[in-house]
């Protein structure tokens, strides 16, 4: 009997190892390394210090401001294993139009509904980035493509489709899945390209490597922890996303974004 093909490997930021699914490249080790560097920049600033992040933080989950905030992932939650009116309504919170044909696809029965709903019963909404093993990465990019390819055209711009389906997937399991989008990996890559090329992020394989680097890394979660609890000492009456993936998804697109 045959041996059976090795899978391939890429590090998790703590050490581990995460397998990754047949025929996934791995990402390159100066990947993580400039997203780890970008990383740092979002949080500290070029300080000793998460302040840059806190300010940040502050301004994002104002309830008085027009950021999203905690809605995205605070807002009234009924089926864990279906998309609901509340999940397309928190995306629209993400600056996304959802036009009706569209929002019709995902509720309505029909293939698309079929797809997410078999797909979220084998992703745990319990289960966190960190402890994914090959098959759940596959469900992952399953339930991602569905939604990007089979959602009617949104029209606005080439990007909108990826987009659309990255939020979606994000506000059904946030401890999976990063809110990508075109700003955010442009900024984690450190240039204004994106696709699935050596030093580029765009493509959902490579840019969960790098997430799961990142959430996994001790200085990361350090700094994600302290921004956190800083905010919440300086605003205690306010709500804070819990999901760790969520605080970092906010500091890179805040320093993305900043003008």
């Amino acid at each position: 009997m045959s041996t059976p093909e090795a899978l391939p490997t890429v590090a998790y930021g703590d050490g581990r190892t995460l397998t990754l699914p047949k025929g996934w490249a791995p990402v390159e080790e100066s990947m993580f390394a400039t997203g780890l560097a970008q990383t740092a920049m979002a949080f500290t600033g070029g300080e000793d210090s998460v302040e840059h992040a806190v300010g940040n933080l502050v301004r994002y989950y104002d309830p008085a401001g027009a950021y999203s905030g905690a809605t995205f992932l605070d807002v009234e939650e009924y089926d864990e294993y279906a998309i609901t009116a509340a999940d397309l309504w928190a995306v629209t919170t993400l600056s996304m139009e959802v036009p009706p044909n569209a929002g019709r696809a995902l509720m309505n029965p029909g293939p698309l509904r079929t797809i997410v709903g078999s797909k979220l019963h084998h992703l745990p909404a319990t289960l966190p980035l960190s402890d994914v093993a090959p098959q759940h990465l596959d469900h992952m990019y399953d339930l991602y493509t569905a939604i990007r390819t089979m959602l009617p055209a949104l029209g606005k711009r080439d990007t909108n489709q990826w987009v659309m389906a990255s939020k979606t997937c994000a506000r059904k399991r946030p401890m999976l899945f990063p809110v990508r989008d075109s700003q955010v990996c442009k900024y984690l890559a450190d240039n204004r390209l994106t696709g699935n090329k050596p030093g580029r992020l765009g493509s959902f394989g490579r840019d969960i490597q790098v997430f799961a680097y990142l959430s996994t890394h001790p200085t990361v979660r350090h700094w994600i922890k302290t921004a956190r609890d800083n905010v919440l000492e300086q605003h205690p009456t306010w709500t804070v996303d819990w999901s760790d993936l969520r605080i970092l998804d906010i500091a890179l697109w805040m320093q993305a974004t900043r003008t």
